[in-house]
């Protein structure tokens, strides 16, 4: 099985035995929503699967930049009109209605929909739940935390972002996840640029968290990204021996995950999707998408 959202494989997934504190409870799943004709969709749309993901690192030409922004920069603003949605009592489900509805508005596709049998448009990861989150009727609550992953597919290219939003007073402990998680990713992002080695993100990604007392799942991992949603290079966040440099017009996602305790073990549900701490530990995510440029990195998706 080859990586999904953050580079996951599914195979790398720990199931324990072990009792674990069960808070997130999985809701129902409504009928997927329907995208019109006139929508550009990727080749997965009919399939399901992926028809190819490629193994080497893209280099797209500088005449593929505006439309690499374009995407970028509608990804962006579709994760900030999601957020402006949140509210105590909202279900996941509605939410990703909205934002499908508002996703084919802009003539773009929901990328995460049909991708590996995926069915709804945006991951919606709450509280213990690190990634691939499928929203469902369950209401938000007050004192939750949300992981909001979009993806949109524009003009023939994927970006990609995520962040992590209280919902209603949360926890000055969840407060401070949130705080670090995001400079755990703007560190990250700071070290881009031509000639740097993508172990050096990983380094100092962990470093910073295992400073702040949070530890990081090595299984999932950023991407590249753009023609295809995700193919090499596969961006880790811990310490690695990867020796790939970064070169001019490579784009990629850092989306690291951070976990509120010092065993980050994953367990999957039986949706074969929705990932959870196997302890019950908070987790929060920041991604965005970048694209590496003579003179340094671009944030696409702001």
């Amino acid at each position: 099985m080859r990586p999904w959202a953050n580079g996951f494989q599914r195979s790398f997934v720990r199931i324990s035995p072990r009792p674990r504190r069960e808070t997130l409870v999985k809701g129902i799943v409504s009928k997927p929503q329907l995208v019109p004709d006139h929508i550009k969709k990727p080749t997965y749309f009919l399939r399901s699967i992926p028809d190819f993901m490629e193994d080497s690192i893209v280099k797209n030409p500088p005449s593929s930049f505006a439309e690499l922004r374009t995407s970028g920069h509608l990804a962006g603003q579709i994760l900030k009109y999601a957020a402006s949605l949140l509210r105590v009592g909202l279900t996941t489900d509605e939410l990703d209605k909205k934002v499908h509805a508002e996703i084919i508005k802009h003539g773009a596709y929901p990328s995460p929909f049909r991708y590996n049998g995926f069915p709804k448009s945006l991951c919606t990861s709450i509280n213990e739940c690190l990634c691939h989150g499928i929203p469902d009727s369950r209401p938000l609550q007050d004192g939750d935390i949300i992981s909001l992953d979009v993806t949109i597919f524009l003009n023939g290219y994927h970006a990609d972002c995520c962040a992590t939003f209280p919902v209603g007073d949360i926890s000055e402990e969840r407060a401070k996840l949130l705080d670090v998680t995001q400079k755990a990713l703007h560190k990250g992002i700071s070290l881009c640029g031509p000639g740097v080695p993508f172990n050096l993100v990983g380094a100092t990604i962990e470093k910073f968290a295992k400073d702040n007392k949070y530890s990081i799942p090595p299984e999932l991992t950023g991407h590249g990204v753009g023609k295809e949603f995700h193919m090499a290079p596969y961006v880790h966040h811990v310490q690695n021996d990867v020796k790939d440099l970064m070169e001019p017009g490579m784009v990629f996602t850092i989306e690291p995950i951070l976990v509120a305790g010092p065993d980050p073990a994953l367990v999957m549900w039986k949706d074969d999707w929705t990932i959870v701490s196997e302890y019950g530990y908070d987790s929060a995510q920041f991604e965005h998408t970048i694209l590496i440029t003579e003179s340094g990195a671009e944030i696409l998706t702001l």
